[in-house]
C-alpha cells in the first residue's frame, strides 16, 4: 500500500515538474516575444525596393553591362482572378482571413517538428513569406521564426491584404533569374502576367516552392505533377470548375522561352546571384533588393569567345565553364540553360577529362606532355562508337594537343589503358564522387549518372 502511494506521489511530482517546465518555457517565450515586438520595426524601404537591381562586376572591377535589370512590377489589379487564386490555393488558403499568421498551421508544424526532431516545417503564410524574402535570412532558428511572426503581424497592420499580396507576387523567386511574377511570365511564356491562363498560372504557383526542383525547363515531370496539385487545390476550394480542372490537366506545359534572357552573361550572373544568396544566407530576392555590389572572376573577353565558339558550332557543347587554375574562380560560363546554384549537379562532359584522365596519366607516369597518342575512329566493346567534335581526327597527336583540343578518342584510349578504377581513385582524391554504376568508358567523357557540382569541379582543379 505504501509503495502504491509513493508511486502516485512520484507520478504527481513528475507531471508537476513537466507543467512547470512548460509554463516556464511559455513565459520565457512570451516575454521574449513582447521584448522583440517592441524592439523590431518593419522596414518599409525593403518592401518598396523590390524592383531594385543589383550591381555585378567582372575580374577587372568593371561593371558588367548585361546586368540584371530592374524587375518589372505588375499591379494586382492587372492580374487575372485565376492567377491570384492559384497562388492563394497552394500557398495560403486562409490569406484573406488571418492577421498575418495561421495559428492552426503553426501548431501543426510545431507538432511535426517535435516528432521528427527537426525544424523542417515552417507553416508560413504569404505575409510571412514576404517578410522572409525582404527582411530576414534563410536560417531555420526559433529566434528568426519569432521575428518573422512579429514582422508579419506588423505588416498586416500597416498594409491592406491586396497590397501585401501584390508585393509578394512581385518579390518571390521563380528560378532562372526571374524575380516576381511578371518577370517569370515573360521568361517562361513570353507574355505579360496579365495574360496568363489557368494552366500557366498553376505552373508558376507550383514552381515557387522549389524553383530548381520544379524547373519547367529541366524537370518537366515534377512540375507537371506539381501543377496538377495546384489545380486540384483550386478545384477543392471551388475556384475552378470540374471541367476546367480536367481540361487543364490534359494541356501539359507549353513553354515559350524568351531568348533575350539567354545572353552570354545571363547564366553567369544568375549563378553569381544564387551563390551570393548561399554565402550570405539570404533569400535570392534580398540580394537583388539591397543595393549589393557583387565582384566576380568574370572575364568579358573569354566569355565572349566561349559564347561565339558555341554559337557558331552546332556540334559544340552548350554547357561549358572556364576556370582559372590559379584562383579556382570561374571566369566564363555559358549555358543553353541557366544552371542556377553551383551546388546543383550537372553532367561535367569534357571538363572532367583533365581530372579523370590526363592528371592520373601524368601522375602514374603513363604519359608525358609530348607523348604521342592515337586519334582515329575506334569501335570499343559493346559496339561503343564515340566521335570527336565535328568528327575530325588527327592520327598521331601529342598528349598536350589532345587535351587542348579536348579530343575524345585519345582520352578514352588513355582511360582504358590506365584502368577505370585507377582513374576514379585519383579523381576521388580530388573530391569527385561517383555512383556505383559509373563504370563505362563513356565516363572519360563525363557520362556520369548524377553528375558533379560546379563547386566540386572547381575544387578538384585546385587540388591538381
Amino acid at each position: 500500500m505504501t509503495t502504491k502511494i509513493a508511486k502516485r506521489k512520484t507520478i504527481k511530482l513528475f507531471f508537476k515538474f513537466i507543467l512547470y517546465i512548460v509554463f516556464a518555457t511559455f513565459v520565457t517565450i512570451a516575454m521574449f516575444f513582447i521584448y522583440e515586438y517592441k524592439s523590431i520595426n518593419l522596414n518599409n524601404d525593403l518592401l518598396l525596393e523590390i524592383s531594385t537591381p543589383v550591381e555585378i562586376y567582372g575580374d577587372d572591377n568593371t561593371f558588367i553591362e548585361e546586368n540584371v535589370q530592374g524587375i518589372p512590377y505588375i499591379k494586382l489589379s492587372n492580374l487575372q482572378k485565376h492567377t491570384i487564386d492559384a497562388f492563394i490555393a497552394i500557398e495560403d488558403t486562409e490569406f484573406y482571413r488571418h492577421n498575418g499568421i495561421n495559428l492552426k498551421r503553426i501548431l501543426g508544424a510545431t507538432i511535426k517538428n517535435i516528432s521528427s526532431l527537426s525544424f523542417k516545417e515552417g507553416a508560413s503564410t504569404i505575409t510571412q513569406q514576404l517578410i522572409k524574402n525582404t527582411h530576414l535570412s534563410n536560417s531555420k532558428t526559433i529566434d528568426r521564426k519569432i521575428k518573422e511572426i512579429i514582422l508579419a503581424l506588423k505588416l498586416e497592420k500597416n498594409y491592406s491584404k491586396d497590397e501585401i499580396l501584390e508585393m509578394y507576387l512581385n518579390a518571390i523567386y521563380f528560378g532562372n533569374g526571374c524575380y516576381g511574377i511578371e518577370s517569370a511570365s515573360q521568361f517562361y511564356f513570353n507574355k505579360s502576367a496579365s495574360n496568363l491562363d489557368i494552366n500557366e498560372s498553376a505552373v508558376l504557383a507550383g514552381l515557387i516552392k522549389s524553383p530548381a526542383n520544379y524547373s519547367p525547363i529541366n524537370n518537366q515531370d515534377k512540375i507537371e505533377k506539381r501543377k496538377n496539385l495546384v489545380l486540384n487545390e483550386m478545384n477543392k476550394q471551388n475556384l475552378i470548375t470540374d471541367v476546367e480542372l480536367a481540361s487543364n490537366k490534359t494541356k501539359g506545359i507549353i513553354l515559350d522561352i524568351n531568348n533575350m534572357n539567354f545572353e552570354k552573361e545571363s547564366a553567369y550572373i544568375n549563378s553569381a546571384l544564387l551563390e551570393a544568396s548561399e554565402i550570405l544566407n539570404l533569400p535570392p530576392n534580398k540580394i537583388t533588393s539591397s543595393h549589393f555590389k557583387i565582384y566576380t572572376y568574370h572575364n568579358n573577353f573569354i566569355s565572349g569567345e566561349l559564347s561565339n565558339s558555341i554559337k557558331h558550332n552546332t556540334n559544340a557543347m552548350h554547357n561549358a565553364i572556364v576556370v582559372d587554375n590559379k584562383t579556382g574562380g570561374i571566369i566564363a560560363f555559358n549555358s543553353s540553360y541557366i544552371f542556377g546554384s553551383t551546388k546543383i549537379k550537372r553532367n561535367p562532359a569534357s571538363t572532367i577529362k583533365p581530372i579523370l584522365v590526363y592528371a592520373p596519366a601524368l601522375e602514374y607516369g603513363e604519359i608525358y606532355t609530348c607523348s604521342l597518342l592515337n586519334d582515329e575512329p575506334t569501335i570499343y566493346e559493346n559496339n561503343y562508337k564515340p566521335k570527336n567534335i565535328s568528327d575530325i581526327y588527327y592520327g598521331k597527336i601529342t598528349a598536350e594537343e589532345a587535351l587542348a583540343k579536348s579530343l575524345n578518342i585519345p582520352a578514352i584510349n588513355l582511360f582504358k589503358e590506365i584502368g577505370i578504377e585507377k582513374c576514379k581513385s585519383f579523381a576521388k582524391k580530388c573530391g569527385i564522387t561517383f555512383d556505383k554504376t559509373d563504370n563505362g568508358l563513356s565516363l572519360a567523357l563525363g557520362a556520369m549518372k548524377y553528375g558533379v557540382t560546379i563547386q566540386d569541379l572547381c575544387n578538384a582543379y585546385l587540388t591538381l
